[in-house]
Order: structure tokens, then C-alpha cells, then sequence
């Protein structure tokens, strides 16, 4: 996977195992970009994917919520979550990107994001269908200019005090 020099440095200051939503342009489709100290788990040649997608509202602030696992230990998976703010620019490209993909690229990059491991799992029409609410529900909302948003923050945590990883997980 090649990374332009911003992203770099966006992931190297990231914390190993923040996930992350991230546009493509070639092909044009969302990743879920991890880096991870070890690549070594992540080669199996069966590794088993799960994910999920929901979206939620709070006070006017929309998000999409993207729950994973990733069976790399099988007594001890990787869980996690990344969200997308439609009034991030950014985040709305790759939102708009998981309404019409197929597939769900997952990308491993080592901590140094010299090697990559790529896998795939499956993006039902169910999963497209509720990034689709999302998008559209926020169609309307005016782009922020900076890179933080107080109002998505809020909504984000009173979404995470309601449903856990394993939640959302359990419902697909």
C-alpha cells in the first residue's frame, strides 16, 4: 500500500493498533488501516474476518461506526472499531466509498509502515445499506474547516457507552 507523506506521518504518530478508515484512490475503495508491531499473526493464509457497520446520531452529530475482529489468535482475536465523521471531508469520501464497494480491504501495516499484509472479507448489501443511511442522513451537513470536531467527539463516546465492539459484533 503506498501512503503519501502526510499519511506517514499521521500513522507513525498514531498509537500501534489505532484503526482507521481510509479512502483509496486506486482502486477506489475504503481500507481499514492497522498498524500493528508483528505482522507475523496476520499472514495466515485462512485468517478470519468479521465486521460490522452502524450508524448513529446524537444532538445533530452523525457517525459511522465500523466494528471488526480479526481472528489472528483465536482464544484472544483483535477487536476494535473505527469511525467516520461525515463533516470531515475525508471521512465523507471514504462514507460515500463503503455504499458502493463490495469488498472490505483490511491492511496491516508494520510499525515502521515499510511491509504490508492485505486481506479481504466480504461488504454485504446490508452493510452498504446502512452506510448508505448515514450518508444520506448527513447529506445536508456543512464540511468542517479543522481537523477536530467536539460535537462528533461527544456523539462518538455517548455511541461507545451504549454498545461495545462485541454489541455490534453480535448483531450481524
Amino acid at each position: 500500500m503506498l501512503l503519501t507523506e502526510a499519511q506517514k506521518k499521521i500513522f507513525l504518530h498514531l498509537p500501534v493498533y489505532t484503526p482507521t478508515l481510509l479512502a483509496l484512490t486506486d482502486p477506489a475503495m475504503t481500507a481499514l488501516v492497522l498498524r500493528v508491531d508483528s505482522l507475523q499473526s496476520f499472514k495466515q493464509k485462512r485468517l478470519r474476518l468479521q465486521v460490522a457497520i452502524a450508524g448513529y446520531e446524537h444532538d445533530g452529530s452523525h457517525l459511522a461506526c465500523v466494528a471488526f475482529r480479526v481472528y489472528d489468535n483465536e482464544d484472544n482475536p483483535l477487536e476494535g472499531d473505527a469511525n467516520l465523521n461525515p463533516r470531515q471531508e475525508s471521512d465523507r469520501k471514504a462514507l460515500d466509498l463503503l455504499t458502493r464497494q463490495d469488498r472490505l480491504p483490511f491492511i496491516f501495516l508494520s510499525a515502521d509502515l515499510v511491509h504490508s499484509v492485505d486481506k479481504t472479507v466480504s461488504w454485504q448489501p446490508a452493510s452498504r445499506a446502512a452506510a448508505q443511511e448515514v450518508f444520506d442522513h448527513s447529506k445536508n451537513i456543512g464540511l468542517l474547516s479543522g481537523s477536530f470536531d467536539p460535537e462528533f467527539q461527544r456523539a462518538k463516546d455517548h455511541f461507545q457507552s451504549l454498545k461495545s465492539v462485541k454489541d455490534l459484533l453480535a448483531l450481524k
